[in-house]
């Protein structure tokens, strides 16, 4: 007898974005660590909520790590960031233009619920409008893709520091 069993994936990104003048003093003394969590205790000047398409290469993961004769071991590494809003499939491997890649400053997986976060300073992408994201299992174009988001549109100069915070739900249908 063979049972199977759908799993959906619900993903959700938060968009935070501080303007630097609020800053403490000491910011660049300050580690990417103390960094984050600073911005993670205060309230941004603007913040937006998306929510992701998760495409081919996160299915094909979870796939063979499904099969007990098979195991793929990786986890995201990087944060991608476009300036396109055209719409995501299921069939991506790469943003449609990628401006902007990062190692991912926190991750963990807790129970279903897989969260990557990303902190880019004020010196960092500037001079994009970003309008996608993307996570990826390792730090090249050729890796593979997790997810693939378009994002409501933020202008990065270097007045701004931003966190994207991914959040993937895996539960049973």
């Amino acid at each position: 007898m063979t049972i199977t069993q759908d799993t959906t994936i619900e993903g959700r990104i938060e968009t935070n974005v501080f303007d630097n003048e609020r800053l403490p003093s000491d910011w660049d003394s300050m580690s990417e660590s103390e960094k984050m969590d600073w911005l993670d205790s205060a309230t941004p000047d603007e913040q937006h909520v998306d929510y992701n398409t998760t495409v081919f290469g996160m299915h094909e993961y979870f796939a063979i790590n499904l099969d007990d004769t098979q195991a793929l071991d990786e986890s995201v590494t990087h944060l991608a960031i476009g300036d396109d809003s055209t719409a995501p499939t299921t069939d991506d491997s790469t943003l449609t233009n990628e401006v902007f890649r990062k190692s991912v400053s926190d991750y963990s997986q807790i129970n279903e619920t897989l969260t990557a976060s990303t902190f880019i300073d004020s010196d960092e992408a500037n001079g994009f409008t970003f309008r996608e994201v993307g996570l990826f299992a390792g730090p090249n174009e050729t890796d593979r893709m997790w997810n693939h988001s378009t994002i409501a549109a933020i202008e990065k100069d270097n007045t701004r520091t931003i966190t994207i915070e991914v959040d993937l739900t895996f539960s049973a249908a």
